[in-house]
């Protein structure tokens, strides 16, 4: 997923890419942390979501550019 003005764009990562933040989690997982059952930090910490990339804080604050309904 790409966030870039506002807006969102999902599509394979190519080689030429060079995301900020890399987020590896189950759709589960997803969907837990952006309807704030349960917080990032500690999805993290309980191995349930693998961030990493240049700027991994950024993957953190994913809930924060996405609109809940």
């Amino acid at each position: 997923m790409r966030i870039h003005d506002g807006f969102a764009e999902v599509r394979e990562r190519r080689p030429a890419d060079r995301p900020d933040a890399v987020l590896r989690t189950s759709a589960s997982t997803l969907c837990d942390v952006i309807y704030q059952r349960i917080g990032p930090v500690a999805a993290a910490r309980r191995e349930l979501m693998i961030v990493g990339g240049r700027r991994p804080w950024k993957a953190l604050k994913l809930q924060s550019y996405l609109e809940r309904p």
